[in-house]
């Protein structure tokens, strides 16, 4: 099939530190994020007031709709909530990384978001970086939405190579599954297709992703595997789904970019194959102007 839709159309107005959104835009917060995995990034028909100052964004919004890969492509934009959702948080980035975040749901969940690390240079030509995050979701409205995640990432970059490991927990909640977001999700084990809540739904559920990167001038490579492992839910079933990334990318300049990338999806509990076994690969070819 075929797919347009005029993505972003907003206005906008800033008076020195302060900035007003209105309309469809791109947003990258933690429960809403343009997730560009893919030629079309999601978007967000929203209000969003935002602050900035020494290292600080504070920001404000309410989010209507979303439309994008991640929100399928059957229906242009599919509602954030009977009522949207209405948002808001601070984050602060330099040397030390934290952000707090909220997030109402209408109708579906109350979610709060924690994330404190920061980065480490040991040297002109090493860096360490590590961060750690707590997800908490309240059901609203028996919406069977409720969640308890936590998770950690490091990596380590010598010269041109780095070296990452994530890991992800979300705690069993009886007849209920979490919610990563509009987007690609905030966990630091998403994969590009695959995340814990494929497999958190009324079990105790982990995830640990660990990948090798390369990168120099304009080229960058990266092979990533990723583990999720389910223990038994109410119905007595298991879950165990392995994913595996390689993608190359070459920026030919600041406006013409060469991507590709081919993922491998397996289910290791079961023999048959189900709708976790399969390949697919992508290129990319993107022009900006």
């Amino acid at each position: 099939g075929s797919y347009t839709e005029m993505a972003e159309a907003y206005v906008n107005y800033k008076y020195e530190d302060f900035n007003f959104r209105a309309g469809r835009q791109v947003l990258d917060t933690p429960l809403a994020d343009s997730d560009d995995r893919s030629m079309i990034q999601n978007t967000f028909n929203a209000y969003v007031l935002s602050y900035s100052n020494s290292g600080f964004e504070f920001m404000v919004g309410n989010i209507q709709s979303w439309q994008g890969v991640d929100a399928g492509l059957d229906e242009p934009w599919l509602d954030t909530g009977s009522n949207g959702t209405n948002f808001g948080g601070v984050s602060y980035n330099d040397g030390l990384e934290l952000g707090a975040w909220y997030y109402n749901v209408t109708n579906q969940t109350n979610a709060a978001y924690l994330e404190l690390g920061g980065n480490y240079e040991l040297n002109k030509n090493m860096n360490l970086h590590a961060m750690a995050q707590y997800l908490d979701e309240k059901e609203l409205s028996g919406s069977a939405i409720a969640a308890d995640i936590y998770g950690a990432m490091v990596e380590f970059v010598a010269y041109d190579l780095g070296f990452g490991f994530a890991y992800n927990k979300s705690d069993k909640k009886a007849g209920r599954n979490s919610f990563s977001g509009f987007g690609g999700g905030t966990l630091f084990t998403s994969m590009d297709t695959m995340i814990l809540d494929e497999i958190a739904n009324d079990r105790d559920a982990a995830s640990y992703v660990a990948n090798v990167n390369y990168s120099f001038d304009n080229f960058g490579f990266l092979y990533a595997y990723g583990d999720f492992d389910g223990n038994k839910n109410g119905a007595d079933e298991k879950a165990h789904v392995v994913e595996q990334d390689v993608s190359v990318e070459y920026n030919v300049n600041d406006e013409f970019l060469v991507s590709a990338i081919y993922v491998i999806s397996q289910d290791k509990e079961s023999v048959p194959k189900t709708g976790y076994d399969w390949q697919r690969a992508e290129i990319i070819v993107n022009y900006n102007f």
